[in-house]
């Protein structure tokens, strides 16, 4: 083999060399460069975890707090939200209405009729007679309907008797404090107090039991109608010339929660209608004042 030839394998064997050196690496360099793009595309997809977390993060954070917004702090005041009650006020009260409720209406002519809520204050001109009788003091035109309907019920077995009946103003608005501040001690804010008291006792001068027409019977118990006075009044009161004045599933028009103790006269012909009607006597006041127009 002459000089060339050995040359010539030498250059040969380096550039053959030289070529495998350049395949091993090159192996190497995309993988490296592939690593590189895969420790980019964690990173990136942990940002983006990272962003999305954050937002879904905010979003439950607001969700949160517009439910805490919207939603009664208690069942009371749920109570009071199921009532639809609205910022709108009416000449003389102040006080919140429910949606279709009668509000700061003219007063009847029949006297018997005199509408008092908490949206309606007692008419500072309207006359009663209030006697001494029954343990209590009451309007005298309640008197004989009263012992008519209590014999009536006795002669069936069912014993009534009266646990209030007239209050004053004063006396009423005593009340309404109280239940403020017994509200203010189960953890009510000042907010809440008021209004959870202003659907379970009427404001002095609000109150059906200024007009001396109104009557709580036999303790003031949420479980009167389960009795055999209560079976017997919500069977025969309108006979006599009383009504149920808060009835179940009226208290948006009432605005005051269902009580089964509570009864109001307002004369045997009225009081026999609205039950024919299914009215109470919010409605019933409409019904009459649309009919005569």
């Amino acid at each position: 083999m002459n000089s060339y030839e050995k040359v010539s394998l030498q250059e040969r064997l380096e550039d053959w060399m030289e070529k495998n050196s350049k395949k091993r690496s090159e192996p190497s360099a995309a993988r490296g460069k592939k690593k590189k793009q895969q420790e980019n595309l964690i990173m990136t997809i942990g940002i983006v975890a990272v962003v999305a977390a954050a937002a879904v993060a905010l979003f439950l954070l607001m969700t949160i707090g517009r439910n805490r917004e919207d939603k009664p702090a208690d069942t009371l005041s749920s109570l009071i939200s199921s009532q639809g009650m609205v910022s709108t006020t009416t000449s003389g009260t102040g006080q919140g209405l429910p949606t279709g409720s009668v509000s700061a209406i003219t007063q009847m002519d029949d006297p018997l009729l005199v509408l008092v809520n908490q949206y309606n204050k007692m008419p500072s001109n309207y006359e009663h007679t209030l006697i001494e009788i029954h343990d209590t003091t009451m309007d005298e035109r309640i008197r004989k309907p009263f012992e008519d309907m209590y014999n009536a019920a006795a002669a069936d077995g069912a014993i009534l008797w009266i646990s209030s009946c007239y209050r004053t103003a004063e006396k009423q608005e005593e009340l309404f404090e109280r239940e403020i501040q017994d509200n203010l001690s189960s953890g009510m804010s000042s907010s809440e107090a008021t209004a959870a008291a202003q659907i379970a006792v009427a404001r002095g001068g609000y109150s059906e039991h200024n007009t001396g027409l109104a009557i709580d019977l036999n303790g003031v118990s949420p479980n009167f109608l389960e009795t055999d006075a209560g079976k017997w009044m919500a069977e025969h009161a309108e006979e006599y010339g009383f009504i149920l004045r808060f009835p179940k599933e009226k208290e948006a028009e009432t605005g005051i929660m269902y009580e089964p103790w509570h009864y109001r006269y307002v004369g045997k012909e009225h009081a026999l209608k609205m039950k024919e009607l299914g009215m109470c006597l919010e409605e019933y006041i409409d019904y009459l004042k649309q009919a005569a127009q």
